[in-house]
């Protein structure tokens, strides 16, 4: 079977170890018994964790993705576009795919004719009619426009201008709070620049930001919002035991906790053999982060870093995949032989057993791992990296590997579903966070 990359890392680890005894079934790494992104029936999103639409990260690779024309053509509609703008427009839904027709190419027409303008423009939309309209600062420009074959409308601020507003509202958020603001855009059909205010919002932070705001007369409106409705991200909780991918999308693991270095930053803690150096991880299509450290062989402990935490909430808490979750109260870096250990993974979800040996040598086909713990819960391709805890919710360690049948009808599969005791690892916690430097979140 194929497994993963070596990492050439220096060990002071001896040379000469004992190795585990031979036997027929095959102790393989998960991430690459997993070459397909698919999740498993076991592998659902945990319900509460989305508030719907896209999260504002960017994608793993826009470049890989097919433009719009290379997947349909261009009379293609969306028919469930259609019927929404149907809905929403009071048309019928045959009108409603004509206008979705005409967007783009009314779309591209637009922005050559503001490009044609030199700046004399304050921005191009479409109008509820779905006609093109192309703003202008003067009459030789409405002409422009009207020959051109959109509608014109007189402004009078140039898109420069209003982007040079949102800059330095931008430029004072960033330097200080925005307070009660909920957040400001370029409303080209009323052509200003709209700042949303959290109604009954008086703190410092929010006058400092009005006051900049109203500055700039007319070309900013002011609009007052019940706090209630201010934004919230349409997040997912990043918790213990959900899925991940690496960049090229061949590799399917598990995360293990989320943990914070000394600065503070956010770190995922999982397997070393997910992750690669100077890669990248993602879940359903959007970066979590780059790649921090990645140790293995000899060790089997990885991190990358939450770089979206508005988006990809950390948490200290572990999906069972039945609805509930387990919250880690800290971690247990000396469990005894017998202690009783439960796992969470992508793949075979929430399985427990009892911890059989600690400081396991063990031969992967990549090289040799030290210190490993070994128990008997069920683990399986895709597992790995995923949380271990104990039956009082301490962390343990995060799953590296495991016995599996190198073939027949079990294949891939833990040792108990064909009547034989499952043989498992896992890294433990201590080790993994102090030499990253990393402290479990609290």
């Amino acid at each position: 079977m194929t497994v993963g990359h070596k990492l050439n890392e220096a060990s002071s680890r001896p040379t000469k170890a004992r190795s585990i005894k031979p036997c027929l079934i095959l102790a393989v790494l998960f991430a690459l018994c997993s070459l397909v992104g698919t999740e498993t029936a076991s592998t659902a999103t945990p319900p509460i964790h989305t508030a719907g639409g896209n999260p504002v990260v960017p994608p793993e690779s826009s470049a890989a993705s097919p433009s719009p024309a290379a997947v349909r053509g261009p009379s293609d509609v969306d028919p469930d576009a259609a019927a929404a703008m149907a809905s929403q427009m009071g048309i019928a839904i045959a009108e409603a795919r004509a206008r979705l027709e005409r967007q783009q190419t009314l779309g591209d027409l637009g922005t050559r004719i503001e490009r044609s303008l030199a700046g004399r423009s304050g921005g191009t939309y479409l109008d509820a009619d779905g006609s093109l309209v192309v703003t202008t600062l003067d009459t030789a420009s409405n002409a422009v426009v009207t020959r051109s074959g959109a509608r014109p409308q007189l402004v009078d601020d140039s898109s420069a201008r209003l982007d040079a507003i949102m800059e330095q509202l931008d430029q004072h958020a960033s330097d200080g709070s925005a307070g009660g603001v909920q957040g400001w855009y370029v409303d080209v059909p009323t052509h200003a620049v709209v700042v949303t205010v959290s109604q009954g919002a008086f703190d410092s932070s929010t006058a400092a930001m009005t006051k900049l705001a109203t500055s700039f007369g007319d070309s900013v409106r002011i609009e007052y919002l019940p706090a209630d409705e201010a934004p919230q991200p349409a997040a997912e909780y990043l918790v213990g035991g959900i899925e991940f991918l690496q960049a090229d999308g061949a590799n399917v693991c598990s995360v293990g906790f989320n943990t914070v270095d000394a600065f503070n930053r956010n770190v995922v803690l999982t397997a070393g053999h997910c992750v690669r150096t100077n890669g990248t991880v993602s879940r359903k299509g959007y970066i979590i982060g780059a790649v921090r450290t990645a140790n293995f062989p000899t060790d089997d402990f990885g991190t990358f870093w939450n770089s979206y935490p508005s988006f990809w909430l950390p948490s200290v808490s572990v999906w069972k995949y039945d609805g509930t979750y387990a919250t880690v109260a800290g971690q247990w870096d000396n469990p005894p032989v017998g202690a009783t250990v439960c796992k969470s993974g992508r793949t075979t979800g929430y399985t427990c057993g009892r911890i059989t040996a600690l400081n396991q040598t063990v031969n992967y086909p990549e090289g040799t791992l030290y210190g490993l713990v070994r128990h008997n819960a069920c683990v399986e391709g895709g597992d790995s990296g995923g949380t271990n805890i104990s039956a009082g919710y301490y962390a343990l360690g995060v799953t590296s590997g495991a016995s599996t049948p190198s073939s027949g009808p079990y294949k891939g599969k833990c040792l108990s579903k064909s009547g034989s005791a499952n043989v498992s690892w896992y890294q433990p916690i201590g080790e993994a966070l102090s030499r990253n430097g990393l402290r479990l979140l609290r």
